[in-house]
């Protein structure tokens, strides 16, 4: 909490310019939140996959928790192939199921 006091308060401040930094501080914490429920409400996030679960978190997370979420995804679905002295990293993208199993 001290952190976010060190811009906007000093110690030497008045009663009053600490309330007045105090509301600025607030408000600009509404802001960041109203500018995050906009971009997650209004905006649709872009899927870097065909997973189910990607589609889902994409509607319950906020946009920029989301982002991280799909970070960690693309991370879980990488594995390196090593093709005649060549090494490529692949991506998992999609999951299909046939007679109760999965097929990639």
């Amino acid at each position: 909490m001290e952190a976010l006091f060190k811009d906007f308060a000093h110690p030497g401040d008045s009663i009053q310019n600490f309330i007045m930094q105090y509301e600025k501080l607030v408000q600009s914490s509404m802001d960041r939140d109203d500018n995050q429920l906009y971009v997650t409400v209004k905006t649709d996030a872009n899927l870097w996959s065909k997973f189910p679960m990607e589609e889902q978190a994409s509607k319950f997370y906020t946009r920029a928790i989301f982002e991280r979420f799909q970070e960690h995804l693309k991370n879980t679905t990488m594995y390196n192939v090593d093709s005649e002295g060549i090494r490529q990293c692949c991506y998992t993208k999609s999951c299909t199921y046939e007679r109760g199993r999965s097929v990639h």
